[in-house]
């Protein structure tokens, strides 16, 4: 527990050292990468930081709002991230469990709101405000006016280039300061570029999970699914960039991204996609979606044949409210498959194995048109 008459020295001290203000004032003890991130911001204005999954990415960034806020006056802290939630659920709550943890002089001077975290005594002209950022929303890092600034970018590395190239110039205020930090899930974009074109524009920080204890916990989870050599053994372990993979069908920053993205589902009718594999070891995938946004978690079985998938993508259908089925023809389809396949299984049976020419009986009674 920070001593009594011990704080105010800190607090002083701290305008410059966020680290100690985090050790001295809320009585954290950061991990190693932590404490050398928290000495960075102080000594850098531009700071990116690549790391795997759960080594503790927000509670630095919830430090640095508490700390920003409580060591200048007239000051603002936008905090940017692509997804609403993970503002609201994930970033919002974690600054105000340590804002309980601040000596109580100090935790009277602040206010969390809903949307805002707003200095007392200066609501208006000192301020944590979160922006979502997205294409629908390129403006978020725009419009931020005070004698100091602090930009926070969560999983900066999902954000689109648009949001960074309409907010350059807020970013390039002189003094302001820009925290980015993320899984590294792409090898493009702006996040991609200040750990690589533009590494000598920015002090860059890699953490492994490998090197953070309270982060091994999904380690062995990942191993076992995907294999270390694996690109989401890279990202969400190493903290690398993913590598490039020829066998590749969708990137994986494309695959997270839709994971972790917030959408409403619009106005249209719903569609079924199905990707037939039959026997082997591939799996037939039934997919639900309406426009944007996926009605379900994808189904999925293997080792049936085309008949039993039918009956069974027919049995779902009959089973599925109304007002939540795909178009009609995709019974009316589903009807001719399964009526095909008795047919083809009745002909099979009647031949007794027997070689199907074109032009003969069972050719002309299979391909006769109805």
């Amino acid at each position: 527990m920070v001593l009594e008459m011990s704080w105010q020295t800190a607090w002083m001290r701290s305008k410059n050292n966020p680290l100690l203000f985090v050790t001295d004032l809320l009585g954290a003890t950061p991990e190693s990468w932590q404490a050398a991130a928290l000495e960075a911001v102080g000594k850098h204005d531009r700071v990116s930081i690549r790391s795997g999954h759960g080594v503790g990415k927000t509670t630095l960034q919830a430090w640095l709002v508490l700390w920003f806020l409580l060591t200048r006056q007239n000051c603002k802290v936008p905090v940017a991230a692509n997804s609403q939630d993970q503002l609201r659920d994930t970033i919002w709550p974690e600054i105000a469990k340590w804002h309980r943890q601040l000596p109580e002089a100090l935790r009277t001077r602040i206010d969390v709101q809903a949307e805002r975290i707003v200095v007392v005594e200066d609501p208006e002209g000192a301020f944590a405000v979160r922006r979502t950022a997205s294409k629908e929303n390129p403006e978020a890092l725009q419009g931020f006016h005070a004698e100091h600034l602090l930009f926070l970018i969560d999983e900066a590395s999902g954000i689109l280039d648009v949001v960074f190239e309409v907010g350059l110039g807020a970013l390039s205020t002189p003094g302001a300061k820009v925290v980015m930090a993320g899984n590294p899930t792409r090898t493009s974009g702006f996040f991609y570029d200040t750990h690589h074109s533009l590494r000598n524009r920015w002090h860059t920080m890699h953490v492994s999970c490998l090197d953070v204890p309270r982060a091994q916990g999904h380690i062995e989870d990942i191993r076992a699914k995907y294999g270390d050599s694996s690109n989401a053994w890279r990202v969400r372990v190493l903290g690398e960039f993913p590598t490039a993979n020829d066998e590749t069908v969708i990137p994986l920053e494309l695959v997270l991204g839709a994971v972790g993205r917030n959408v409403s589902p619009l106005g249209y009718y719903p569609v079924w996609g199905v990707d037939v594999a039959r026997f082997g070891d591939d799996r037939t995938a039934l997919a639900k979606r309406q426009a944007n946004k996926l009605l379900e978690p994808v189904r999925w079985w293997n080792s049936v044949d085309l008949m039993a998938t039918a009956g069974r993508i027919k049995a779902e259908y009959d089973e599925t409210h109304y007002d939540m089925r795909p178009s009609q023809s995709l019974s009316m389809r589903l009807g001719l498959v399964l009526a095909f396949t008795t047919a083809v299984r009745s002909w099979r049976h009647a031949g007794k194995g027997r070689q199907c020419r074109r032009g003969s009986r069972y050719a002309r009674d299979l391909y006769a048109p109805s």
